[in-house]
């Protein structure tokens, strides 16, 4: 790498870090808020809670690391421009490549970091984060189950324990239940556990009675048991399968599934759609990166217009992205949606390469010069519009006056 790359590449590598760095705490900071109620309401340890939000950071990272990427591509290449550094490199008979080459090295490093996310760290956070789940449901259900306390998990039903054991024992248990506006029932027993049956979480009172009062006091019915279970999975929230979530499997089991699975068995569709997730992902760096060089990587002084170039790579690198989710989420049922999902960025790539390295000069062709002349009608219609109706004194605050104490805008 030339002299002239490693300066691009160090430019682009720090805004790239700083840029990715920015977006996941902001991520992290939306999921933080989120699951808060760990601590405030669930009684959660701090570590608990920062395992939680962190665990789930591979997945946005995966995502958010091609969007840096394109963002710090047209950040780096606006500032060469804007210092008139592209003009001299392109003045001294440096080739387009020393140019786009430290662009693509990211890429491909990036690229790298979004296969191993992708296929290794994904599945197994995904894995350990359900599993804390989890722990965590039957936790909250130990806390509505505290010694001395009444505690109120829904209206209408109430729970008391007189005093909990070192073996997990519950001794002189109390529920009311009242739940059922037609009638009441109070569960009384000497001592009972929580014990769990695959995914549900179970009450079982040993040795005592419940009570059952309706509106008709001459009907009101006393049962004496040995053992009751009682149903605590209706408080567990954000209840998850007893299978193996598409999200958590190797990328060796979504390659070949066990048709024997009974998850696959019943939805064949979301493995698929998981697999082709993982692998397109992959593909983005390249095309964002190269949209970005072909529409703002081309040596232009301050008299010309940058900001349609920058515009263009926005709109078109957004339209891709989101393709590339919505064909995402079809491509488990649709042949045309798996296609579609990697031909739109493979072609973005090849033909903003085409462009990048003067193959295809967009001003050249009659559909593009005419698009980017309609463009700049409509903005100069815009302005001119604005100048019209918004009021002077407006505008006057808004724009800093001249040296000669006029409004900037004549």
């Amino acid at each position: 790498m030339s002299l002239i790359s490693r300066y691009i590449f160090k430019q682009t590598l720090f805004s790239f870090l700083v840029i990715l760095g920015s977006l996941t705490v902001l991520v992290w900071l939306t999921q933080a808020l989120k699951e808060f109620d760990l601590v405030t309401t669930k009684g959660q340890a701090l570590g608990i809670f920062l395992m939680v939000t962190m665990l789930v950071l591979p997945k946005f990272i995966s995502i958010l690391a091609p969007i840096s990427l394109f963002i710090s591509t047209i950040f780096v290449l606006n500032k060469l421009n804007a210092d008139n550094e592209l003009v001299v490199i392109n003045a001294a008979g440096a080739s387009r490549w020393r140019t786009i080459s430290p662009f693509l090295t990211l890429a491909i490093l990036v690229g790298i970091g979004v296969i191993v996310i992708n296929m290794v760290f994904m599945p197994r956070t995904n894995g350990i984060l359900r599993g804390l789940v989890s722990e965590i449901r039957t936790d909250v259900l130990n806390l509505m189950l505290r010694e001395g306390r009444f505690s109120t998990p829904q209206p209408g039903l109430t729970f008391h324990v007189r005093e909990r054991t070192r073996d997990g024992a519950l001794l002189g248990l109390l529920v009311d239940d009242e739940r059922d506006p037609d009638k009441r029932t109070t569960y009384f027993a000497e001592q009972g556990r929580l014990i769990r049956d695959g995914e549900k979480n179970y009450l079982r009172m040993e040795n005592g009675s419940y009570q059952i009062v309706s509106d008709d006091i001459s009907k009101t019915q006393m049962v004496t048991f040995s053992q009751y279970a009682f149903d605590l999975s209706q408080f567990e929230q954000n209840s998850t399968s007893i299978y193996t979530q598409p999200e958590e499997r190797s990328m060796g089991f979504l390659f070949n599934p066990d048709a024997e699975d009974p998850f696959y068995k019943a939805q064949p569709g979301m493995f698929r759609s998981e697999l082709h997730n993982r692998l397109y992902g992959t593909i983005y760096p390249f095309a964002l990166v190269m949209i970005a060089i072909a529409t703002v990587g081309f040596a232009r002084t301050t008299r010309q217009n940058r900001g349609l170039g920058i515009v263009a790579a926005i709109v078109i690198a957004f339209a891709a992205r989101i393709s590339g989710f919505a064909f995402g989420k079809m491509s488990g049922y649709s042949d045309i949606a798996v296609f579609l999902l990697y031909a739109i960025p493979i072609g973005l790539f090849v033909g903003s390469a085409l462009v990048a390295f003067g193959v295809i000069r967009p001003g050249q062709m009659p559909i593009f010069a005419r698009a980017a002349q309609k463009f700049g009608e409509i903005t100069l219609s815009v302005g001119n519009w604005f100048r019209k109706f918004v009021p002077r004194a407006i505008t006057a605050r808004m724009l800093p006056a001249s040296s000669h104490g006029e409004a900037g805008w004549q």
